[in-house]
Formats: structure tokens, sequence, C-alpha cells
């Protein structure tokens, strides 16, 4: 039977009215829902008035989709005693503004004889450089890195938002817990899931934080007011 793989892409399109020659609003290419063979799943930037950012742009979500179908072909080769290996994927496009792009990842996969993984791989890439999001400098530096004597607000906003379970409160309630971050248009909020070992993903329980409550925590001006008046959608 052949191995297939369905990956939905979501992207909603851009409704902005029209803008000036000066303008540096992103706009993303749409991609079809496809599945076995995609000429592309991740999506593409054009309209940056810096066309050699734009150019890198784009090689990193070149790169990004060459991995992920890597990591799917790897899985989907594998040996399972029983039944057959599976791995899906799903990419759409969270928050896409003049200075940021999120892409949320989700996939579940089935390699080898490893218990079935449902994971999250977001991806948000800074539009004014040309690189990856580096968080360490979006926020301040206590917000991540909290002094040894004072507690992790990050911590505790998250766990405001999503309470672990009993079971749970070990494991997520921990200084030395990490998260993974993307912004979320729909609900104008950053997603943030604790970066947890394989078997305790059961506890990586997504919150979302309101960018009204993380303001205070970003460190560049043009980014706190680029939350504020981006459009609800992507």
């Amino acid at each position: 039977m052949p191995r297939t793989i369905a990956l939905a892409i979501l992207l909603a399109a851009l409704s902005a009215p029209a803008q000036s020659a000066q303008s540096d609003q992103p706009t993303v290419t749409a991609a079809p829902v496809f599945s076995q063979s995609p000429t592309q799943s991740f999506p593409r930037v054009s309209g940056l008035a810096n066309k050699a950012v734009e150019a890198q742009i784009n090689k990193l979500l070149d790169a990004r989709e060459r991995n992920d179908r890597a990591a799917r072909s790897d899985c989907l080769r594998a040996y399972v005693a029983q039944g057959k290996p599976s791995y899906s994927e799903l990419i759409r496009l969270a928050y896409l503004s003049p200075r940021l792009l999120s892409i949320d990842v989700r996939t579940s996969s089935l390699c080898g004889d490893s218990p079935n993984y449902n994971m999250t791989y977001p991806f948000t890439l800074d539009l004014t450089t040309g690189r990856e999001l580096d968080w360490h400098r979006f926020f301040v530096n206590d917000f991540l890195n909290p002094p040894a004597d004072r507690p992790s607000q990050l911590l505790q906003l998250y766990l405001s938002h999503a309470p672990p379970s009993e079971d749970c409160k070990d494991t997520v309630n921990d200084r030395g817990t990490t998260f993974l971050f993307w912004l979320e248009s729909a609900n104008k909020s950053l997603m943030v899931r604790p970066s947890l070992s394989h078997l305790a993903q059961a506890c990586a329980v997504i919150a979302a934080i309101p960018f009204t409550e993380i303001l205070s925590q970003i460190g560049n001006p043009l980014d706190r007011q680029n939350l504020l008046t981006q459009p609800t959608t992507p």
C-alpha cells in the first residue's frame, strides 16, 4: 500500500488596503491543500522592500521545508512491528505583520516502534533582519532568564493561563522549564508550550497569553507597537 501524507495548509489571504510605494507590508504566497507530492508546503514571502532580506527569509523557509520532508521520509522508512509507520503534518500561517511571521507547525508520527508522538515545532521569522527570531532578544533579559533570587514571570504567566494537572505539576512547575513560542493573530496572543521530553508530552499544554499581558516584557518599542496594531487575522 502506498504511504501517503496529507499536509493541510491553512494560509489566510492578507486583506489590507493598497499601500504606498514606501510600504514594507509583506504578503505571503498561498499554497494549495495537497497530498503525496507537494511542490510547496511552507509559505513564501513577497512584497518586502528589502529584497535581500526577502530572499533570506525564503531561503530559511526552503531549508525548513526540506528538513521536515526529510524527517517524514526517515519516519516512513522505519520498521514497525505492527501495522505501518505514519507521519502527518499541519502547517498554518498564524501571524503576519511588517516585522514578524509566525508559522504554527504540528506533527503526528509513528516511527519505528516508538510511541505515537504529537509534537509542535513553531517557526517565527524576523522580517526586518531575514533571520529566525531570537526570543531572547525579543524579550527583556529577565523574562526568559530571571535572576536566581526572583521567580520566573514567564512561568507564572504560563501557569495562570494553563494550570497543570496534579500529575503534571512537578514536570511543568519548574524554573528549569523552557518554552516554545509563536504569535497568533486570531486571538492576539503569544502562544506558549513547554518544551518537554517525548514521554512528558501530555503535560505540554499550550497556553495563549494575550499580547496586552506581555507588552512590558518586549524590548523593542517598535515590536510592542506592531503587536498592538496588527490586524486580527494574517
